[in-house]
């Protein structure tokens, strides 16, 4: 299986996948940078807003992706009535005391290591194992680009935290904040390739993650703009037809 979730009969296979999705991606992401987007805008027309792991209750996603263990992240989460995505082999772990399965639109994902990393832009089919890099973030986005996405927005993408460490004020201990500099040094090394990557595959990836390292290599575009470019073209206003006049 690929992604399923328990039906309370049995375990189901769902597709999210699509060749191409008119709506861009907005992938979310716990660093510093997020402080200095306002969230009410985020949600809305032609775009998907992912938030990945303790970006909610900040941002109000589409669909919440995290890979860690449930006790990792706001316990309310597991009772919001949006797309929450997490790794095979949790299904039976409990929140609360309360069964992870029998909570609404919760997903598992089955994950798996590969040699070649371009695997990502190629494993597109409806039943797939997604990419497992050891991290929420990659996992995501193989999740985007499966999902039909073209255009993908990064926000709260830091990856350092030499200054603070996530966008909120939760502090860490020196150990927890060394591994996650490990691997943020990891993932920047990663985005590039994937950025770079990603062209010859029709993947454009923008910056709207305000002073982080990625701009020195990824475009930085305001999200203010960003949203008012998705927006430009929609239709409002126009008069509703009654059903006995319509084609």
């Amino acid at each position: 299986m690929s992604l399923w979730y328990e039906t309370g009969n049995g375990e189901y296979t769902v597709s999210f996948a699509r060749k191409k999705n008119n709506c861009a991606a907005f992938v979310c992401c716990g660093g510093p940078s997020l402080s200095y987007i306002n969230p009410k805008y985020l949600n809305g027309h032609n775009r998907i807003v992912f938030g990945l792991n303790n970006t909610y209750p900040f941002v109000y996603p589409d669909v919440w992706i995290g890979m860690d263990d449930p006790a990792c992240y706001s316990r309310d989460i597991f009772w919001q009535p949006f797309t929450k995505i997490m790794r095979g082999g949790y299904q039976d772990r409990t929140c609360e005391s309360k069964k992870i399965n029998d909570l609404h639109n919760v997903y598992y994902a089955d994950l798996e290591t590969v040699e070649d990393p371009e695997e990502i832009f190629k494993r597109r089919d409806h039943d797939v194992k997604f990419v497992w890099g050891k991290n929420t973030f990659i996992t995501a986005l193989h999740f985007v680009l499966w999902m039909g996405c073209r255009e993908i927005y990064l926000f709260g993408c830091d990856l350092d935290n030499s200054n603070k460490n996530y966008f909120n004020e939760v502090t860490l201990e020196d150990s927890h904040r060394d591994y996650n500099q490990r691997l943020y040094n990891q993932l920047f090394d990663y985005l590039k390739w994937f950025v770079d990557t990603g062209k010859k595959h029709g993947i454009k990836v923008r910056s709207c993650s305000n002073f982080s390292k990625i701009n020195s290599f990824i475009p930085y575009v305001d999200y203010l703009d960003v949203i008012k470019e998705k927006e430009k073209d929609l239709e409002y206003g126009k008069k509703l037809t009654h059903s006995m006049e319509a084609g």
